[in-house]
């Protein structure tokens, strides 16, 4: 995720995007205890993870273009390796002495995941035809047994495509979808996504939806697991064509959290949980649905405010440790101009 705060020149599509891509997420993780209850929230909820992390994984592989830089590898080991690692602290202190590092928690594959994808950069960028490649190795990580959520390994590479695929793209690519005839192949993609999504088992669906498991933990053989693999990346990239070109082109009020999603997507997942503890989903209710979308903006928009940006940046981006190393590097400086001071004041005297 970009983590850029201040006011720059970005194109308020994209950011628009990814403030409403992130709202999804916070919308699937608050009606999610409530799938089991009713077959049309399962689906829904199967149809918006469909293209929500895939299309929000592709805008964030879109800003990772500057990985051939010095200090890149530094930079996102403390901007998320290092966030990962103490969140993954901060969500287990019931039993913190008995963390499984091997497990990301509750949602924080993705940060691991994003420290793994900006790493194959540097591998896959060098090969023919990458892309493709990507894709072979997002199907067939698949077929290794023990490929799972440990070090968040098969999601890895089973989104890793659209990460690269949004680091070759450049904004001439976007321009495509902002037209009536992006609107068009929308409607034809959401039919789509839709007919093929219905004839599938909801719980087989959401399982390669999720892509965090091999086909044998899903119980199904080589050949259908290569197949379903292929008919999912199918379905998500037509519900990435689906939702682009609805995305607003213009600055909204929402629009600056779309610069902010790594906030929101971190402190978010602590108050689903705690909502979950405090009862939430417990008893199924219409009402509560249709209260979702609005709590999800609430807090969406309440994560990417200033003043959360202000205390939360030095856990959530790695701040902490660039103001440590900033003290660390001047400390040496503000010694040795302290000691020639006492050393003036003492001559002084003398």
């Amino acid at each position: 995720m970009s983590q850029t705060i201040k006011k720059s020149k970005r194109d308020p599509y994209i950011d628009n995007a990814r403030f409403i891509l992130v709202l999804l997420v916070v919308l699937g993780h608050i009606i999610s205890p409530f799938k089991n209850d009713s077959n049309i929230i399962y689906f829904m909820n199967n149809f918006l993870t469909s293209f929500r992390m895939p299309a929000l994984i592709l805008l964030t592989g879109f800003f990772s273009k500057k990985f051939l830089e010095t200090g890149y590898i530094e930079k996102i080991t403390i901007r998320l390796f290092v966030p990962f690692l103490i969140f993954q602290v901060l969500y287990n202190l019931d039993h913190w002495h008995s963390i499984n590092w091997l497990l990301p928690s509750f949602g924080l594959w993705f940060l691991l995941s994003l420290y793994w994808w900006n790493l194959l950069l540097f591998i896959f960028t060098k090969l023919h035809n990458p892309v493709i490649t990507a894709i072979v190795a997002g199907i067939g990580i698949g077929l290794v047994e023990g490929a799972g959520h440990e070090f968040s390994l098969s999601r890895t590479f089973v989104f890793f495509p659209f990460f690269l695929l949004g680091y070759y793209l450049d904004k001439r690519a976007f321009e495509k979808f902002k037209g009536i005839q992006a609107k068009k192949w929308s409607i034809l993609s959401v039919a789509s996504s839709f007919i093929m999504l219905s004839l599938l088992p909801l719980d087989l669906s959401r399982d390669f939806l999720l892509g965090r498991s091999s086909f044998h933990t899903m119980d199904v053989g080589a050949i259908n697991g290569i197949g379903l693999r292929v008919i999912f990346y199918i379905i998500m990239g037509l519900g990435v064509v689906a939702f682009l070109p609805w995305i607003p082109k213009t600055n909204k009020p929402f629009t600056i959290g779309g610069r902010r999603t790594a906030f929101i997507y971190i402190l978010h997942l602590p108050l689903v949980e705690w909502m979950r503890d405090s009862g939430w989903g417990d008893e199924f209710s219409y009402w509560l649905i249709l209260l979702s979308l609005p709590l999800a903006y609430m807090i969406a928009k309440l994560l990417s405010q200033r003043f959360i940006i202000s205390i939360a940046k030095y856990v959530v981006v790695g701040e902490g440790i660039i103001a440590f190393k900033k003290l660390l590097k001047s400390l040496p400086i503000y010694l040795k101009n302290l000691k020639e001071k006492r050393k003036t004041i003492q001559t002084n005297y003398s």
